[in-house]
């Protein structure tokens, strides 16, 4: 709750001189692939909203949660986020996937106003360029749960390592990262699958990652798309350890993966245990 509060009065001050309602812009993936981490975000924007008007606003101005639904498309998400410029927002949260925050970039900085991003990847607000000097970025990145994957599995004395993830922005930063890290602390790398979000069978990438037998599987992947490749796995019998991302972190993602999904590792920030 005060992380919230927190949230609404930074964007705030940024609209203290002007008049009427504050606007604040947020776009998620409430449908689509994506909606098991957009639904959460959703309804956070939609408390948020009921706190402020309860307690009276922030800094004695009224302020409006402004909510799209971006169906899980980056053209949609660019879409939304000059709408809301145009409608008079004067920062926008979101959105929920990295191909996406990425997306609305250029837009954000043709607008000067605050963007928090969701996204995790590395590149949504590295460097601090003119286009990323508005973009605040409130999940940690690829790189340093990546780096927290690898540190538990050399602490667990595993030597072979196999990955599959999307075959987008956070897949391709997942791999990027953790590729790069494990074979730093000397875990060999002996496979590197792709898949889309909308994928129904990841069979041929499982069988290629059997043939190599690997100590453990990272599934670079998040939301409830994230559950198939480590069903996949399951079901050909692979009895080695399963990796998630910080992507996973929803009850979606085990009420979709059930049994399945027993045993998954993963990493994820302080706050989503304390709370």
């Amino acid at each position: 709750m005060v992380r919230l509060l927190i949230l609404g009065s930074f964007l705030v001050t940024f609209a203290l001189g002007q008049q009427g309602v504050v606007k604040i812009g947020v776009t998620v993936s409430s449908t689509g692939p994506a909606a098991a981490l957009g639904i959460p975000q959703r309804n956070t924007a939609l408390l948020l909203q009921e706190i402020v008007d309860r307690t009276g606003g922030i800094a004695s101005r009224r302020v409006q949660f402004v909510i799209l639904d971006d169906a899980t498309d980056p053209t949609q998400s660019v879409r939304n986020v000059r709408r809301l410029i145009e409608e008079g927002a004067v920062a926008i949260i979101g959105p929920t996937l990295s191909a996406s925050a990425l997306a609305i970039i250029p837009a954000i900085a043709e607008a000067r106003i605050p963007n928090l991003s969701t996204g995790p990847s590395k590149d949504i607000s590295y460097p601090v360029d003119e286009q990323r000097f508005w973009v605040f970025q409130v999940t940690p990145t690829e790189e340093i749960m990546a780096r927290a994957v690898v540190t538990d599995m050399t602490h667990r004395g595993l030597r072979t390592v196999a990955y599959i993830g999307f075959n987008d922005s956070y897949g391709e930063g997942w791999a990027r990262f953790f590729e790069a890290e494990a074979r730093a602390k000397g875990l060999q790398v002996l496979a590197s699958e792709r898949y889309a979000r909308t994928d129904t069978s990841v069979t041929g990438q499982v069988l290629r990652i059997l043939a190599r037998r690997p100590d453990a599987v990272l599934v670079g992947a998040s939301g409830t798309p994230a559950v198939l490749p480590q069903r996949t796995l399951r079901e050909r019998g692979y009895a080695g350890l399963i990796y998630q991302t910080h992507g996973v972190a929803s009850p979606d993602f085990l009420r979709v993966g059930g049994r399945d999904v027993e045993g998954t590792l993963f990493p994820v920030g302080p706050i989503l245990v304390a709370e």
